[in-house]
């Protein structure tokens, strides 16, 4: 599908799995294969155009890390209820093409929820945080003990050249699963 090759490229280019250690790499690739096929039947059937289904992607798949603690993490434009809301609002609705800046044409419901005052210190292009993002891990010192113990990580894994986003994964599923045991969990096959 031309919507998921230009929206996705890098999912429809290279095996994202290489990092796993088998069966674990078999069974992601086999996981991600399957929900592309998915994935394309759900557009092919409910979404008509790029536009909707560029907005259904905008929000799905949505999935975070649970935490193993005790507090919530709380999204409130995730909470269901506003969720539906939004998607109710019509896609030709969400967009103004009188606000001066692309970016805010397309963000106009947020942009009118703003105090004139506000404006001039809103971001006019997306906001990547990728380097912020990036900048939380130390390539040449990453280190996941449990993950390499429980053999979901394959042994080359962190020495190869990994993508900095991979590798930031790599460490939120190792801290994830760190606090985890610290807190009387167990790893069971």
């Amino acid at each position: 599908m031309v919507y998921l090759a230009c929206s996705w490229p890098d999912l429809c280019r290279r095996p994202p799995h290489d990092f796993l250690a088998e069966p674990y790499r078999g069974l992601a690739e086999d996981w991600t294969a399957s929900w592309v096929r998915t994935l394309v039947r759900l557009h092919g059937r409910r979404h008509r155009s790029l536009a909707v289904m560029d907005a259904w992607s905008a929000l799905y798949p949505h999935q975070r890390l649970r935490t193993p603690g005790l507090l919530r993490t709380e999204d409130p434009f995730l909470d269901p209820e506003f969720v539906e809301q939004a998607k109710r609002l019509p896609l030709h609705r969400r967009y103004d093409s009188r606000q001066p800046h692309p970016y805010w044409r397309c963000k106009s419901q947020v942009v009118r929820l703003m105090p004139c005052s506000a404006l001039p210190y809103l971001p006019t292009t997306r906001q990547i945080f990728g380097r912020a993002i990036v900048s939380r891990v130390n390539l040449p010192e990453l280190n996941a003990p449990h993950l390499l113990t429980a053999g979901i990580l394959s042994d080359q894994a962190l020495s190869e050249d990994l993508d900095p986003m991979v590798a930031t994964r790599i460490l939120e599923v190792e801290l994830w699963l760190a606090e985890a045991l610290r807190l009387g969990h167990r790893l069971d096959d």
